[in-house]
């Protein structure tokens, strides 16, 4: 792939929407869309909401998602319920099936996403077009997900990914078929909410915050570790700069398999009581719009991202960004836009601050 990641254009990933829903034989194409949607995370919805924006006609996507209403709620748009009845028919009704983009594919996949490749060498043996729109595939993908999903690649009609890590680990035993076209995610091309709206959310902290956004770990004795640190650091920056902390929630629920004890709301939670400001910092989300989220980064003074969508908004919207990282695809992203990043190994309440103060203005 020529050219730097900031010049990557979503052109590829609009005309493999508008192939997946062109007219077929004089009627309407009908496209299924699979993806972590309606599962409470505002970055999958955000990808959701970019893909939709993209598209030529949205009345021809179906959502699979395991809350209906939720995806009728935020974006306004078909679905059908994940396993069901109704799911199975818009399986057989549809004539494309797009893998919707996302870092679906990685280390502690759930395990209906390990059965995907499987759904979709079916619907390829029934016919159907299969697309992958700017999806998030890596190494750490236990097998045989990732011999299928490289199998199914090679019989896709397209194949964009939104990192150099997706195109090598597709590419590897590609000899044949499409080869992927790295693409910028979804959320990139999302506009955040009005600035107003944005302010609203705040209230007294409005005043250019530090945004803090947390992920659980599946090493759950690093993760009380690093949350010390990371309060350490957010402590002693938010006192230079005199800046207000904002902690944004992107997901209702933790990954890896981790129970709600771990969730990013309870998180914030814990982090609040061991940064010990003067004053209590403002926990917003989840469950956020996907527009309104981006706004909070957008106003941000600096942002600390563990999770992969505050660190894509961030760059999107131009606030200065440190990246801490634990995953394959968040070191894949910022390494390729270029972004000042910490292994959370490798924190310490000192480097941390340094980082941070070099960074934020």
């Amino acid at each position: 792939m020529k050219g730097s990641a900031r010049e990557l254009t979503a052109e590829p990933l609009r005309q493999a929407l508008a192939d997946a829903l062109r007219d077929r034989r004089g009627r309407p194409g009908r496209a299924l869309l699979l993806g972590n949607y309606g599962n409470g995370n505002s970055g999958d919805e955000a990808i959701l909401a970019g893909l939709i924006d993209l598209s030529s006609d949205p009345t021809r996507l179906t959502v699979v998602t395991r809350n209906p209403k939720e995806i009728a709620r935020l974006h306004n748009v078909a679905a059908t319920r994940t396993v069901s009845m109704g799911g199975i028919v818009s399986f057989l009704r549809s004539d494309a099936l797009c893998v919707g983009g996302g870092g679906m594919f990685g280390r502690g996949l759930p395990p209906l996403v390990g059965l995907l490749p499987l759904v979709l060498l079916v619907g390829r043996f029934l016919r159907k077009e299969i697309y992958f729109l700017a999806l998030g595939a890596y190494s750490d993908t236990p097998e045989p997900v990732r011999t299928l999903l490289r199998l199914v690649a090679r019989v896709a009609r397209a194949v964009t990914v939104r990192d150099e890590e997706s195109v090598q680990m597709l590419n590897d035993g590609m000899a044949r078929g499409v080869r992927p076209v790295l693409v910028p995610d979804p959320a990139v091309e999302l506009a955040p909410a009005p600035p107003a709206k944005v302010l609203e959310l705040l209230a007294s902290h409005a005043d250019r915050p530090l945004v803090v956004s947390i992920k659980a770990l599946p090493d759950t004795e690093l993760l009380d570790h690093s949350l010390s640190v990371l309060a350490q650091a957010v402590r002693a920056c938010a006192h230079a700069r005199k800046a207000p902390v904002v902690l944004l929630c992107l997901s209702a629920r933790a990954d890896y398999g981790l129970g709600p004890e771990w969730s990013d709301p309870v998180l914030a939670d814990l982090f609040c009581r061991k940064a010990d400001l003067p004053y209590a910092p403002l926990i917003v989300g989840p469950d956020l719009p996907p527009r309104l989220a981006k706004g909070v980064v957008a106003q941000a003074r600096g942002v600390v991202g563990m999770r992969l969508h505050a660190q894509i908004f961030a760059v999107a919207t131009g606030a200065p960004l440190i990246g801490l990282t634990f995953e394959a695809k968040t070191e894949s992203w910022l390494r390729a836009h270029q972004v000042p990043s910490l292994p959370v190994r490798d924190m310490t309440a000192e480097n941390l601050t340094d980082l941070m103060l070099q960074t934020i203005p």
